[in-house]
């Protein structure tokens, strides 16, 4: 089995099919297509949570900053707001962190 593959939402579709018409188990599923089991199980969870579109891939909205550091040609206003998300973002976090401790 390859590492890092992505798999289209006919392929895992497929695979629930697998499971859920044809009444086999992940385990079966797996050594019949070289899926590991826990891709198998969080494909037929997912589908039976939300349908096809638990199966479609979810794309992350990425680093919010990276384009704005590239940018030298940020305004004054523009870096002092950059700059006060950040320390927002960094309060929620070490509140987080310290929520934890507690």
């Amino acid at each position: 089995m390859e590492k890092n593959r992505k798999y289209t939402v006919e392929e895992k579709l497929d695979v629930v099919f697998m499971n859920t018409k044809q009444y086999l188990s992940s385990n079966d599923i797996s050594k019949i297509t070289g899926i590991s089991e826990k891709n198998i199980n969080r494909w037929i969870k997912q589908y039976s949570l939300n349908g096809i579109d638990g199966l479609k891939p979810k794309h992350g909205k990425g680093n919010k900053f990276a384009a704005l550091h590239k940018s030298k040609s940020l305004s004054k206003q523009e870096r002092l707001e950059l700059e006060n998300l950040k320390l927002r973002i960094e309060n929620k976090r070490l509140k987080r962190l310290h929520s934890k401790r507690g």
